[in-house]
């Protein structure tokens, strides 16, 4: 057995939210994240209270983590645009995934704690996109200036696919997501 001590709250986190997102019912227990991080279940509740303490923590790892843009980040803000996108697209292409995904942000959305911790997050996200998306404009890789939303636009697209995905059990809808901001791109670089 693991000494508490020699565990991070953010390996309890990580634990949590691989728990979490593997079980599409949300039926993710102290114990499932306890074994995890090779503890019992009573040091993750001496560390966090409870799971909905676990949950708050979590989601609140998740916001804080989030990345700012700035102009030195990257070379080719087009590049990591697409690598965002793929990324997002990545964490949810498996349908069960995305499942569990979403199984968990419901419990993420329904608690009064967690629900503006999530909205700060997307307003993070969206500012991020954005922020790229004017860089590669500045930088001349986009010849046409993208809609000063198109940053909410693409991240309400991406959560739609999320959604899609796990009705449909299939990738398609984060293929044609991919091509919606493909076109966009074409359009703003004018090819």
């Amino acid at each position: 057995m693991v000494r508490p001590r020699t565990v991070s709250d953010d390996d309890f986190i990580q634990a949590a939210a691989t728990a979490a997102a593997r079980r599409a019912d949300g039926s993710w227990s102290l114990a499932e994240v306890a074994a995890v991080v090779g503890l019992t279940p009573a040091a993750v509740v001496k560390r966090f209270g409870s799971k909905r303490g676990l949950l708050l923590a979590v989601v609140t790892a998740w916001e804080r983590d989030l990345p700012d843009y700035s102009n030195e980040s990257s070379t080719d803000p087009l590049a990591l645009l697409r690598e965002w996108v793929g990324n997002w697209l990545a964490a949810t292409a498996q349908p069960d995934d995305a499942v569990g995904h979403l199984t968990l942000l419901l419990d993420e959305v329904v608690d009064d704690e967690t629900r503006p911790l999530l909205a700060r997050g997307r307003e993070k996200q969206a500012r991020y996109l954005q922020s790229a998306l004017i860089d590669a404009h500045q930088r001349g890789q986009l010849r046409h200036e993208p809609p000063a939303n198109a940053g909410e636009l693409w991240l309400d697209l991406l959560a739609g696919a999320t959604i899609t995905g796990a009705i449909e059990q299939s990738t398609r809808a984060a293929t044609r997501t991919l091509g919606y901001i493909n076109n966009d791109i074409e359009r703003w670089t004018g090819q």
